[in-house]
């Protein structure tokens, strides 16, 4: 049985992040919150939840690399570039970004992330899914890479949820709710009424939190309908 503490007392934030495992930017806003949550934890309680986007539903399970799609689309310069600025960007919040990874289908990787809810493991293994995306290279899309993710935090039946259809259409539908609603990710929705997009600084998450707070809501853009 659980025991108060003295943290139960202080004011909690819900913060709903809608991202994409495929995208770096979701990445380094992760790496952001956290330092934030780590720096207020002694002003706030934080509870923290994840849900589906993809920015590509195309992509298969097979993949394609990192590099070779950045080519095809911007030309080897604009490439180089790009990629290179994204390696310094991800550097600054600690992340030593492999820029000849796999992208591929990234929607086994959130019904993971769905079921790990009801186990306390969401953000232990979003961070694991992004880590073996960008920094390990590995190939998300393959069932056998997110089962051993699973393994090595101890999330239960994994193999078994994953090979089966369960939540497969309940997460197409979320997804496609939020491709309708949310235009870039990631988008954090704070408290279940206010939401801002991009991967922010610490500085906008900690005035976000303290306007919260304080009921100065003037500060947020208010959501035109709940997701």
């Amino acid at each position: 049985m659980s025991h108060p503490s003295e943290n139960d007392n202080l004011p909690l934030i819900t913060i709903d992040i809608i991202s994409d495992i495929n995208c770096p930017y979701c990445y380094i806003g992760k790496k952001k919150l956290e330092k934030t949550i780590n720096n207020l934890n002694s002003s706030y309680r934080f509870e923290v939840n994840w849900l589906p986007y993809e920015l590509n539903q195309r992509l298969s399970n097979k993949g394609v690399d990192i590099r070779k799609s950045y080519v095809k689309k911007f030309g080897d310069e604009r490439a180089n570039n790009k990629l290179q600025q994204l390696k310094n960007i991800t550097k600054t919040v600690g992340i030593n970004m492999n820029e000849n990874g796999i992208l591929s289908n990234s929607f086994s990787g959130h019904r993971l992330l769905h079921y790990s809810k009801q186990f306390d493991k969401q953000n232990e293994l979003s961070e694991l899914l992004f880590y073996k995306n960008f920094v390990d290279g590995k190939n998300i899309g393959d069932l056998n890479v997110l089962i051993e993710c699973a393994n090595e935090i101890n999330i239960p039946k994994a193999k078994e949820y994953l090979e089966s259809d369960c939540d497969v259409l309940y997460l197409k539908k979320i997804i496609n709710i939020h491709k309708n609603k949310v235009h870039s990710v990631p988008y954090f929705i704070i408290n279940s009424t206010f939401g801002i997009s991009g991967a922010q600084d610490e500085r906008v998450f900690t005035n976000i939190f303290n306007k919260l707070s304080s009921n100065k809501i003037s500060y947020f853009t208010k959501l035109s309908s709940k997701l």
